[in-house]
């Protein structure tokens, strides 16, 4: 399972990611491992049908409507500060509130 295949994108990182998919892939074609099946799974890849392709397989694509519990996504803006430390320093401080505000008392994943 290779997760966060949108990863395939980056410097550096897309490069070995690439190659080690390759490599699976001679193994299924050589028939040293004529089972083994490659799953790539992301939340943000915007072209999962190329991948599919590219890996030979069947590509599934759930979005929001495919859930057991609705999504609600909210996007919040900060002004950064003099240094990285300071920012991410103030946005703990936000952090109870915009919980307070949002989570309706549910539970929440909130991502910074």
């Amino acid at each position: 399972m290779i997760d966060e295949v949108h990863l395939l994108k980056q410097q550096g990182r897309g490069a070995v990611l690439e190659a080690l998919i390759t490599r699976l892939k001679m193994y299924r074609i050589k028939r040293m491992c004529p089972d083994f099946r490659i799953i790539a799974i992301s939340a943000t890849i915007p072209n999962a049908k190329d991948i599919g392709t590219w890996i030979e397989g069947r590509t599934l694509i759930f979005d929001s409507t495919y859930r057991p519990v609705p999504l609600v996504t909210k996007v919040l803006g900060y002004m950064p500060s003099k240094n990285q430390f300071t920012f991410e320093n103030s946005l703990n401080y936000k952090l109870p509130d915009i919980i307070k505000n949002y989570s309706d008392n549910k539970a929440s994943i909130v991502f910074c």
